[in-house]
C-alpha cells in the first residue's frame, strides 16, 4: 500500500555523468549535503550516539542501546544489489565511505534508523536514506535519491523547511547537471508507474516520466513547451528556473501542502504535450499527486 501524502519527502534526480572523478565529487556533495541540510537531527544522532553494530537478524535481539541511531552504509562496486557491502556507521567508516566513491561504485547508500527505548527500530515503515546509483546497462547515467520521513523531520508542518529543501535540491540539480527528476511526497515518476510504462534510463530525455510538486524538465522537452517564457506565462508554477545545462526547474506551489486539485491539473495540462502517454490507474489505497484516468496523448 502506498503511503498517504505528507509522510515522506522523496527526491530523484537523474544526470549523465561521464567521468569517475565527477561522479565522486557530485556523490560526496549529495551525501554530505543531504545529511547536513535535510537530515541534520538524524545526522547529529549518528555523530553523538551511533549504534556500534549492524542490525541483528537474531529474533528477540535488540539492534542497539536505547535512544541510539543506527547508520548503515552500503556500497556496491560491481552489482548494485547483489554485490553490496554493509558497514555500521561511525565517523571513521563514513569518511572511508566517502573516499571509496572514487572507486566508481555502481551504488552507495546511507540509511539512518532511530532506535526506541528498547533499542529496537523506532519507525518500522519509514527509513531515511540517501542513495546514488549508476545504471548497469548505461553506466554514465546516475540517479541521486533521498527519502526524508515526516516522523523524523516534521517537514509537513514547516513551509520554511520545505523551501530550504527545495533550494538545496535545486542547487544539487544544477551542479550535477540533472536532466530529469522531481521532488514530492509520492514517487516523482508516479505517472510512469501508474501507466504501467517503463523507460530505459538513457531515454529519460525523450519524454517526461512524471510531474509533481517540483519537476525537472529536460532542455529539449522544455523547448517543445515553448521554453522558460512560455512555462512562466502558463501560470501553472510559482517558480520557473533554468539550470546551467538548459534543463528547467519547475515548482508548482510554495509549499507542497497546496499542491492539490486544480493546481495539479494546471501542471498536468501545461506539461501534457511532452508527458509519457497512457491512462494512469491507481490501486484503491494509493494516493498520488497526478491526474487519474486522463491520457496525455489527447494533448499531443
Amino acid at each position: 500500500m502506498a503511503l498517504p501524502w505528507l509522510e515522506e519527502m522523496r527526491v530523484t534526480l537523474i544526470a549523465e555523468i561521464t567521468s569517475a572523478e565527477e561522479f565522486a565529487v557530485r556523490s560526496r556533495e549529495w551525501f554530505t549535503g543531504t545529511l547536513t541540510e535535510v537530515l541534520p537531527g538524524l545526522y547529529e544522532g549518528l555523530q553523538t550516539r551511533p549504534a556500534a553494530r549492524l542490525p541483528s537478524d537474531i529474533p528477540g535481539r535488540s539492534w542497539g542501546e536505547p535512544g541510539q541511531v543506527m547508520g548503515i552504509l552500503r556500497m556496491g562496486l560491481e552489482d548494485p544489489v547483489l554485490g553490496q557491502r554493509r558497514t555500521a556507521y561511525s565517523d571513521k567508516a563514513f569518511r572511508r565511505f566517502l573516499d571509496r566513491l572514487a572507486e566508481y561504485p555502481f551504488s552507495a547508500t546511507i540509511e539512518i534508523i532511530p532506535l526506541d527505548a528498547q533499542g529496537d527500530e523506532l519507525h518500522k515503515e519509514a527509513t531515511a536514506y540517501a542513495r546514488v546509483e549508476r545504471d548497469v546497462l548505461s553506466p554514465s547515467w546516475t540517479t541521486f535519491e533521498f527519502i526524508a520521513p515526516a516522523v523524523d523531520t516534521g517537514w509537513p508542518e514547516s513551509r520554511d523547511m520545505q523551501d530550504r529543501w527545495a533550494e538545496f535540491v535545486k542547487g544539487q540539480a544544477a551542479r550535477a547537471g540533472a536532466c530529469a527528476g522531481g521532488m514530492a511526497d509520492d514517487d516523482p515518476f508516479s505517472l510512469e508507474i501508474a501507466t504501467g510504462g517503463w523507460t530505459w534510463i538513457k531515454d529519460t530525455c525523450q519524454a517526461l516520466r512524471g510531474y509533481t510538486w517540483v519537476t525537472v524538465v529536460p532542455a529539449n522537452l522544455a523547448a517543445r513547451l515553448g521554453g522558460v517564457g512560455a512555462l512562466r506565462a502558463s501560470g501553472a508554477f510559482c517558480e520557473v528556473s533554468q539550470l546551467p545545462n538548459g534543463s528547467v526547474w519547475l515548482r508548482a506551489t510554495p509549499a507542497i501542502n497546496d499542491f492539490t486539485g486544480d493546481r495539479i491539473r494546471r501542471v498536468f495540462e501545461t506539461l501534457a504535450p511532452v508527458l509519457l502517454t497512457g491512462v494512469p490507474r491507481f490501486d484503491r489505497n494509493q494516493r498520488n499527486r497526478i491526474i487519474e484516468g486522463i491520457d496525455a496523448a489527447g494533448y499531443q
